[in-house]
């Protein structure tokens, strides 16, 4: 985990790991998750914490990621889709709340 600060606050993270998926292969990560304080959006540190994750990733040798977020956000959706993951087909319930996910991959290169 990775945690992004501003004036010495915690201000946002990320979280990865090895997929938890039940289809997922042994060459796949996960974000497991990210957040960034609403007063902080749009600054960058999302993109920033999502590259970090990634990066890390990679270094442990994973070659594809996926992540899950909540169908009915449309910021998050764009988001992902504007920092280069792709839509899969695949939805869940969340665990909590039973609101709908979907989820998104991409692939992972070094270099």
């Amino acid at each position: 985990m990775w945690v992004a600060e501003a004036e010495g606050a915690p201000v946002g993270f990320v979280s990865v790991a090895r997929s938890r998926d039940a289809d997922a292969g042994d060459g796949v990560g996960e974000v497991v998750a990210l957040y960034v304080d609403p007063a902080h959006q749009g600054r960058g540190m999302g993109s920033a914490l999502l590259a970090r994750g990634v990066a890390a990733l990679i270094a442990r040798g994973f070659t594809r990621a996926t992540l899950w977020t909540f169908a009915g956000n449309p910021r998050s959706r764009g988001f992902y889709k504007h920092e280069g993951w792709t839509l899969e087909a695949t939805r869940r319930s969340n665990h909590d709340s039973g609101a709908a996910e979907i989820r998104y991959e991409r692939a992972l290169v070094s270099g």
